[in-house]
């Protein structure tokens, strides 16, 4: 059996990478078992000062995997590790990769 995977996307509006990112998990959530969660950096200054160079930026499981240019092949293997159980909980989300 395998849990469901948190998976955060920062992101802003008018960004087309970020909309590219939001339509690409929509159709993995559709396949996997993920939850995805979207963040607008432009919601308070301190994300905003954080990602407003990086974004899109994907989490998986508390742990960041791609920033733009998003890397899908480590996107994926990212939630599939998770979502299998082969890797420790990680320090923001009790899923995901340890330092």
């Amino acid at each position: 059996m395998t849990n469901r995977v948190d998976v955060t996307l920062y992101t802003r509006s008018g960004c087309h990478l970020c909309d590219e990112a939001t339509a690409e998990l929509a159709q993995l959530a559709e396949q996997l078992s993920i939850d995805v969660h979207a963040v607008d950096i432009d919601a308070d200054a301190v994300t905003r000062e954080r990602y407003n160079d990086t974004v899109p930026q994907i989490y998986v499981g508390g742990v960041p995997v791609s920033a733009a240019p998003l890397d899908w092949r480590a996107i994926r293997g990212a939630i599939d590790a998770v979502a299998a159980g082969l890797v420790e909980p990680g320090p923001e989300s009790g899923t995901g990769f340890s330092d």
